[in-house]
């Protein structure tokens, strides 16, 4: 379940599914920066992994920066998985480019939200697997080869879930079914 955090890095991030191709150097562009949204801001479960002592942790850096903590092992490793994480969004869709430090610090994973729940509670995203981006030569042109793609089922890979286990901007309990 340890490499399932890099097939995600949120994020939230590899299974073997990760290859080196989806990698770009570059971030995609954007109008404007997306500020960092505080309810994006606590601790996740992935609904896929039935270890319960694995857990995300996402904080704010800086007004437009998130850092991602992949915490397993009863979350005793969290200096080990530690994840610089930026959103971009453009034509309303919302991409987590998350910094992956298998290939480099210059290099991003990417992942689409499809779905979420007010204040992030349930989050429903699905990687970037698109061999091509890593010829990128530049954020532009990145950002054109998403939105050309963005509905094409195969330039994504597995659709993951991920449920708010708490937040950090305050203490509301999570009642489970």
């Amino acid at each position: 379940m340890k490499k399932l955090f890099f097939v995600l890095a949120v994020l939230f991030c590899t299974t073997g599914v990760m290859a080196q191709g989806n990698l770009s150097k570059y971030l995609p562009v954007e109008p404007k920066k997306s500020k960092f949204d505080d309810n994006m801001q606590g601790i996740y479960k992935l609904t896929e992994d039935t270890d319960s002592h694995n857990y995300f942790v996402i904080e704010k850096i800086t007004e437009y920066e998130y850092s991602i903590s992949y915490m397993n092992r009863s979350g005793n490793n969290r200096g080990l998985e530690h994840f610089r994480m930026v959103i971009r969004e453009f034509d309303g869709m919302k991409f987590l480019c998350v910094q992956n430090w298998l290939a480099g610090s210059d290099n991003w994973t990417f992942f689409r939200i499809r779905d979420k729940a007010e204040n992030y509670w349930n989050i429903t995203m699905d990687i970037v697997m698109e061999e091509t981006l890593q010829n990128a030569k530049d954020g532009k042109e990145l950002t054109a080869m998403m939105l050309k793609h963005v509905n094409d089922p195969s330039f994504f890979g597995k659709e993951y879930h991920f449920m708010k286990k708490l937040t950090l901007g305050g203490l509301r309990p999570v009642i489970t079914q």
